[in-house]
């Protein structure tokens, strides 16, 4: 799937929005990895990467919960 896909996929079972620049930063730091490249230089993802933005955006989430404390 592309990067567009990735984030419907994630923001559905997420049940919130995904920002671009947010997967941009799960990529960065190695929540999400794409399973291929094409040939014309665009990555493709698989389920596993969608696991990872969600488990990204929940301990996020998570994070942001326990510094508002």
């Amino acid at each position: 799937m592309t990067r567009s896909e990735l984030l419907a996929a994630a923001q559905k079972k997420l049940g919130r929005k995904i920002r671009p620049h947010q997967l941009n930063y799960a990529v960065s730091r190695g929540y999400v990895k794409p399973e291929s490249r094409r040939p014309d230089g665009w990555n493709v993802y698989g389920d596993e990467a969608v696991k990872g933005l969600i488990a990204f955006m929940r301990e996020r989430s998570r994070s942001i919960q326990s510094a508002s404390v």
